[in-house]
């Protein structure tokens, strides 16, 4: 009986946990790569200087990082369209596409009525831009070769900012889950062996 109900226990314990989006306000988390991104609006209008200057312990992502992040708020643009191009919703880039467009408003903020829109530089020094506005996704090839736009910073569109999820949790000592099903099945086990022991007296 023991050992059922120990394993029944075991099962409900949830020992994997799902890559997700998470809102903090001003901030949203992937723990899937474990960063955080800044949102959009917190920097709209800023240049990259001044993005920096005024968010310290934040970096620009590279461009590997936007697309990683492009994957998980849009899941399915990649093969359906040519990243460089704009897609609208009634050309049937995907179902859920309107729905991606709003979680990712709700996520970063709007820039712009209806609209979010940043700007990141790639490691060929290329500025690029990557957002979504209305039934329109801007997929991460977008260029936006402009420098002025990157020293003066462009009133509707906001600069991507990251940090690794690291820096914002060193301090906190968080037991692995593991582990912690592990201190719950020892002191699970002590106890049924404490009940046996009174029983046998």
């Amino acid at each position: 009986m023991f050992l059922k109900s120990l394993t029944l226990v075991l099962l409900t314990l949830p020992l994997s946990v799902n890559a997700a989006l998470i809102d903090h306000g001003s901030f949203t988390t992937d723990s899937s790569t474990h960063m955080d991104w800044l949102d959009l609006d917190v920097v709209a209008g800023l240049s990259f200087t001044e993005a920096l200057l005024q968010n310290p312990g934040w970096r620009l992502p590279s461009h590997t990082e936007i697309e990683g992040l492009f994957g998980e708020l849009f899941e399915g643009y990649y093969e359906t369209n040519a990243l460089q191009h704009w897609s609208r919703i009634s050309e049937g880039a995907y179902a859920d596409q309107g729905q991606d467009i709003s979680l990712f408003l709700n996520l970063f903020g709007e820039t712009t009525n209806r609209g979010a829109y940043g700007m990141y530089q790639d490691e060929t020094a290329t500025w690029r831009m990557m957002g979504a506005g209305g039934d329109i996704v801007y997929g991460t090839e977008v260029t936006q070769d402009n420098s002025f736009w990157a020293e003066n910073g462009i009133a509707n569109r906001g600069v991507y900012l990251t940090r690794n999820l690291e820096m914002t949790t060193q301090e906190v000592t968080a037991i692995p889950l593991p582990t912690t099903a592990l201190l719950f099945s020892s002191a699970v086990i002590g106890l049924a062996l404490t009940k046996r022991k009174r029983v046998a007296l």
